[in-house]
């Protein structure tokens, strides 16, 4: 920590080697948690070819409009990363580094216009090894965070580096703008940017409190704000064309808490920040019930959020008069807010990846205190202490990053931190049962359901699981419950209808069904529910028209293939249940589960076919029928 004696190049080149250094060892991990549905799963970045969807649809594919998230530039640097690698994960992660990396560069050039060389220095590591940032640098998705980071911080260099005299140049107006735009349209959260701006003059004495000195710095401000406004306008206007909506149809479908409670949400996890900033030992990819519990008002941690809170904002209020406490304060609490539930809910009740912009605000607090306790403590004492404190959490961020490795480890991190989190078991419940352990899926699906059994998608992937090991009854309950709280869900819906169909009511799954298909229309697993239905039914005839539908719609696996042979063999086409139960044996592939059952359904069919041959060629031996 004496290394500011050193050159300027070889600090920002430490700064950089500690970033790299800390994250090297996420090289190693997959997709993760989010990373699935987001990259592995979404046909739209695997490649360049899907431009247009990626610019006309929401970042979510799975979920559509309901979240309310439009990144289009996010998206386009995955497209842009699969195409270059391939799909290889460690590409993805190679590339989160790097923008770690070059962040923590820009990071070291606005702290040392700010508070000095040393100072900046030692902000810089700070930030470039902080284990709060380990989600969004070692978990794919938290590239969104990165991306707008980098946004954010070109645009506050390129306007606090501008020449006192005048109004803003052209040609800082459009570097303020670009950086904008790219953050806005990585992250929806950037749109605090023009807020960080006016902080930034407000702590480089740009801006003289006076009525004369604010008419003049508004004369010479506003028109390159507005710039700011147009690029805010033209990303909300794509927004709504793209969402239908600036906030989106259902921010929290699995925890509706957080939107009836959103402000005190907000003030419970003022706390956790703190802790989060200060000691980073406790980290966690999940802070859903029971990590954090709801809350509905005053209560200890909440009125500790509200003290926090106010704390906060009148450090903030001394930014034009003492920088050094005020702009970190003014920092965290502007680039905070939009994340921090308090005024409109967004999602969830925390998310560490959410922290990393915000984060800054303790870089530019060891930044300006730096030359305080370089004049107080000895320098070498003060280096070594440092350098102690900064092993130590990168060394935290080192082993936090094999968490994000791939779902079974973020699984086991889970479990490990939060075995009190119903996300945590919910997940421990999807694995084992993926490794066909019923016994540990049937345990952690219990326990999910008695730690939190408000969650509409947790009682719908608790039903499916009941349906998989044959209990429709209890299946049934599950999904009456999930349907009261969140009416409407396709998954859901098409769950509740398969629950019917094993229970013998076909005719009321076919009507589910039905209205199911005016939002999910022409959708394959529909023809699948009609065809089950009409078989339960004993219209075959039906059924066999919709098996084709959906066996011709999509590359089918065995078992619409296996129900297509046994609708055609009872209306009488034996040859082509013959030919379809084939093609269902040739779609099991090595599964002899499924072989087994394939090969007693065509014995089945092969010897019906025998029989209704031999009775039509049995000749008469009675005389010729009575007329």
């Amino acid at each position: 920590m004496t290394a500011p004696r050193l050159g300027r190049r070889w600090l920002i080149a430490t700064v950089v080697l500690a970033a790299v250094v800390v994250y090297a060892n996420s090289l190693a991990n997959g997709f993760a948690y989010d990373d699935v549905p987001v990259i592995h799963d979404d046909w739209r970045v695997h490649g360049l070819r899907h431009l247009g969807a990626i610019l006309t649809r929401p970042y979510w594919l799975i979920y559509g409009r309901q979240l309310g998230l439009y990144r289009p530039l996010t998206s386009l640097g995955f497209a842009l990363q699969w195409t270059i690698a391939g799909g290889a994960p460690w590409f993805f992660h190679a590339v989160s580094i790097a923008l770690h990396a070059g962040i923590c560069v820009l990071v070291f050039l606005l702290l040392e216009r700010l508070a000095g060389r040393a100072g900046a220095f030692a902000g810089a590591l700070l930030f470039a090894v902080h284990p709060l940032h380990t989600e969004a640098v070692a978990n794919l998705v938290g590239q969104a965070e990165l991306w707008a980071a980098l946004g954010c911080l070109l645009a506050v260099l390129v306007w606090s580096g501008r020449d006192d005299r005048g109004a803003p140049r052209a040609v800082t107006v459009a570097g303020t703008a670009a950086g904008y735009a790219l953050a806005l349209f990585a992250k929806e959260s950037a749109i605090v940017l023009p807020a960080l701006l006016v902080a930034m003059d407000l702590a480089q004495k740009r801006v003289e409190l006076s009525g004369r000195g604010l008419r003049a710095y508004t004369r010479r401000a506003v028109p390159a704000l507005a710039v700011l406004a147009v690029v805010a306008g033209g990303y909300l206007a794509a927004r709504y064309a793209v969402l239908g909506s600036l906030r989106g149809g259902d921010i929290a479908p699995s925890i509706p808490f957080i939107v009836r409670d959103h402000f005190w949400v907000g003030l419970r996890a003022w706390p956790e920040y703190a802790r989060l900033l200060v000691f980073p030992q406790d980290l966690s990819s999940d802070y859903s019930p029971g990590v954090i519990l709801p809350v509905h008002g005053w209560e200890f941690t909440t009125v500790l959020g509200t003290m926090l809170l106010f704390a906060v904002v009148g450090l903030a209020l001394l930014t034009p008069v003492r920088p050094a406490a005020g702009l970190p304060a003014a920092w965290f609490l502007l680039t905070v807010l939009v994340v921090s539930n308090l005024f409109f809910p967004i999602g969830a009740a925390l998310a560490e990846r959410t922290l990393y912009l915000p984060s800054l605000a303790l870089s530019l607090a060891l930044a300006f205190a730096w030359a305080s306790l370089s004049r107080r403590y000895a320098p070498a004492l003060l280096g070594i202490v440092g350098s102690l404190f900064l092993l130590a959490l990168g060394v935290r961020t080192w082993v936090r990053n094999p968490d994000w490795r791939d779902q079974d480890a973020v699984v086991a991190a889970m479990v490990r931190d939060h075995p009190e989190s119903y996300r945590a078991q919910w997940n421990t419940a999807v694995r084992a049962f993926a490794k066909h352990d019923t016994a540990a899926a049937a345990r952690a699906w219990e326990l999910a359901y008695r730690l939190w059994p408000e969650d509409s998608h947790l009682l719908a992937e608790f039903a499916a699981y009941n349906i998989a090991i044959d209990r429709p009854r209890r299946a049934l309950d599950l999904l009456v419950r999930a349907r009261a709280m969140h009416a409407h869900d396709p998954r859901t819906e098409e769950l509740y209808a398969t629950s019917l169909i094993a229970l013998g009511r076909c005719r009321e799954a076919l009507a589910v069904t039905d209205t199911l298909g005016r939002t999910l229309r022409g959708a394959p697993a529909l023809d699948d529910l009609r065809a089950r239905a009409y078989m339960g039914m004993g219209d075959f005839v039906a059924a066999v028209a919709a098996w084709r539908r959906v066996v011709t719609a999509y590359r089918a696996g065995w078992v619409p293939w296996s129900g297509y042979g046994r609708a055609l063999a009872r209306t009488g086409d034996f040859a082509g249940a013959l030919a379809a139960l084939d093609t269902a044996r040739a779609r099991a592939g090595r599964d002899s589960a499924a072989l087994r059952r394939v090969a007693d359904f065509r014995a089945l069919t092969a010897a019906e076919a025998a029989r209704k041959a031999a009775s039509a060629a049995k000749p008469f031996t009675n005389g010729p029928p009575r007329r």
